[in-house]
Parts: C-alpha cells; sequence; structure tokens
C-alpha cells in the first residue's frame, strides 16, 4: 500500500512544466487586455478630438443646466424663425393703377375682318370664333376633317367647303360685294329707308330684289335653283323624303332628314 500511493504522486518535474505553462498563459491573457484598453483609449480620444468647439475652444454644450433639453430646442427654433422673417424683404404687391396697362395688353386674338366677311355671306358667322387665327389664304387649306374636329355640322362643311372653292381671288372685291345684310341707306321723298341686299345660294349674284325664293333660299334665276336642287337635294336614308344636305345630318355617308332617324 505505501508503495502504491508513492507512485500515485506526481514528479516535481511535471509539477514545475504545469506552472510554467499557467504563467505563460496568464501573461498573453495579460498583453491581450493591455492592447485592448489602449484600442479603446484611442478611440475615446479620436471621438473627443471631433466633436465640434467654441471660439474660445471650449466643446459646445447640449443644453444649459438650469432649462432642458426640449426648451433648448424650442428657443433655437425661435431664434431661427425670427432670423428668416428679419432677412425677408417685404413683398410689394403692385396696385391697380400698375396691373392696368397689363390687363389691356392681355386681350383675346383679333379675329380677321376678311375672315369675318366670309362667314358672314355664307350665313355661317356663329364659327366666326372658331377661325381666330386664319386668314383667307390659310382658310382655303381647311380640310373636312379639321372642320369636323372643330365640331362643325355636317352640312354646314360642305356650305364651307363649296364657299371655299368659289371664294374670290381679290380680298379687296369679295369686301365691296359683301352681302352680310348691309343696308343700304336710300332717300325717297325725304325719308330714309333701308333695303337688304341679298345674294344667290349658287353663284353669290348680288341683288337687291328677291327673284326667286326657295325654302328662305333665294336665287337669282330659275337656272340656279335648277343646280343647287341638283348639286344638294337628297333623300333620306330612312323616309326616303327629299331635302337639302344641309338641313340634315350625315352618319356614315348615309343622308337623314333628323338626328333621331339614325338611332
Amino acid at each position: 500500500m505505501q508503495l502504491r500511493s508513492i507512485s500515485n504522486k506526481k514528479k516535481p518535474s511535471q509539477l514545475t512544466q504545469t506552472t510554467q505553462l499557467l504563467e505563460k498563459e496568464t501573461k498573453h491573457m495579460e498583453e491581450q487586455l493591455q492592447q485592448l484598453k489602449q484600442i479603446m483609449q484611442q478611440e475615446k480620444f479620436k471621438r473627443e478630438s471631433e466633436k465640434p468647439t467654441g471660439q474660445n475652444g471650449t466643446r459646445w454644450k447640449a443644453a444649459k443646466v438650469d432649462k432642458g433639453l426640449r426648451n433648448y430646442t424650442q428657443n433655437l427654433l425661435q431664434k431661427k424663425n425670427s432670423f428668416e422673417k428679419k432677412s425677408i424683404p417685404a413683398v410689394v404687391r403692385p396696385t391697380s393703377a400698375k396691373l392696368q396697362p397689363l390687363e389691356k395688353s392681355i386681350k383675346t386674338p383679333a379675329i380677321d375682318k376678311d375672315i369675318e366677311i366670309f362667314f358672314t355671306q355664307v350665313g355661317l358667322l356663329q364659327y366666326k370664333e372658331k377661325f381666330q387665327n386664319y386668314t383667307i389664304p390659310s382658310l382655303k387649306n381647311v380640310t373636312v376633317q379639321q372642320l369636323r374636329d372643330m365640331g362643325i355640322l355636317p352640312g354646314h362643311q360642305i356650305k364651307i367647303m363649296r364657299a371655299l372653292k368659289e371664294i374670290p381671288e381679290n380680298i379687296q372685291q369679295m369686301q365691296e360685294d359683301s352681302f352680310c345684310q348691309s343696308r343700304v341707306s336710300v332717300s325717297v321723298s325725304g325719308v330714309q329707308c333701308n333695303q337688304a341686299k341679298l345674294a344667290c345660294w349658287l353663284c353669290y349674284k348680288i341683288f337687291d330684289e328677291t327673284e326667286i325664293n326657295c325654302n328662305g333660299r333665294n336665287f337669282c334665276s330659275q337656272q340656279c335653283l335648277i343646280q343647287f336642287n341638283q348639286e344638294y337635294m337628297i333623300k333620306c336614308s330612312k323616309c326616303n323624303k327629299k331635302f337639302y344636305k344641309n338641313d340634315g345630318c350625315v352618319v356614315y355617308d348615309n343622308y337623314y332628314l333628323q338626328m333621331q332617324m339614325t338611332q
């Protein structure tokens, strides 16, 4: 028994090796801890050096001791707003007298005089506002599709296109031959009376007295009336009743006396 207990005890050389190993590990841990402290110290110094400082070299404080942070920020915002109000100059609005010349300069585009005469002669003066920017030369280039886009009735489209084909080349001649129901002053036994000038619906010839009147249309001769009926008289696709193209409506190249008949 004594021999066995002695053999279980460690030898002095083994104890020395174990002690040295523990000392080495302890020293290594202390070195790592020291390095970590140095790194943390460097980062702390770096953060402090990056903080803004005042004019006297002291760092700015977030708030005063006697005031909370919330009140301090509200005070800063109030000072900022008051400074901006002082720096922005007052806006001086122009008086009505200054605005008056501007209002006079802004006007609706004037309608060409020749355009107004043309639509008066054709009897479609209600469409003159749609041709504010047109002149007689540009009006001659208008297509049926453009008239349709302007919302002009199909019968009136035909009337305008036909009048454009026969429009006089000399604008001054058209002004002189204007039949916009202008009144001619005639002196009869000292009394002033007005006589309306009329125009033929086919050849646009001007005359003072109605020679032939058919359905509210004036013609200078029987020949013009017959030719006008041949060109513009058509049967309704629904009731076969004859009528003038300008008085009805057209849907997919079919003419109807009334819009209700298209349904």
